[in-house]
């Protein structure tokens, strides 16, 4: 049964939602991360929520894996060149890149299912929300 729901929370300026619940309290390696998509609205947030996790997921890991995360958790936005897009794209593919945070063109660039999609403060109604998935 799918259930989606809806939480509005201020992401204005230097906060964003609450989003502890995508953390592991505890992460003994890459099979501890589902594979999400962080979708956003504007490259700024995009680029401090991958700060935020990647800061996070290196908290939460065990001594010696902090080097891993920053492959882990990745941005795709419209400024990174094409060759590094396609690059993020086969890793998650393959299973390399766990979180993904990324605007609206990941949207148009990825042609894989994706079960976890968190969006963060796209789209502001279920109408948009229904245009945004079948672009």
């Amino acid at each position: 049964m799918y259930c989606p729901q809806f939480v509005s929370q201020s992401i204005e300026g230097p906060t964003f939602p609450d989003l502890t619940w995508t953390l592991p309290n505890v992460m003994h390696g890459p099979q501890d991360l589902p594979q999400t998509l962080f979708t956003c609205n504007t490259i700024e947030k995009v680029t401090m929520l991958h700060c935020w996790l990647v800061t996070e997921l290196k908290y939460c890991s065990q001594h010696g894996r902090d080097g891993d995360v920053d492959k882990m958790v990745l941005p795709f936005h419209s400024l990174i060149n094409d060759g590094d897009q396609r690059a993020i794209l086969a890793g998650l593919e393959s299973g390399s890149v766990h979180y993904m945070v990324a605007t609206i063109c990941a949207n148009v660039r990825i042609d894989m299912t994706m079960v976890n999609v968190v969006c963060v403060n796209v789209p502001h109604s279920f109408e948009e929300m229904i245009q945004w998935g079948v672009v």
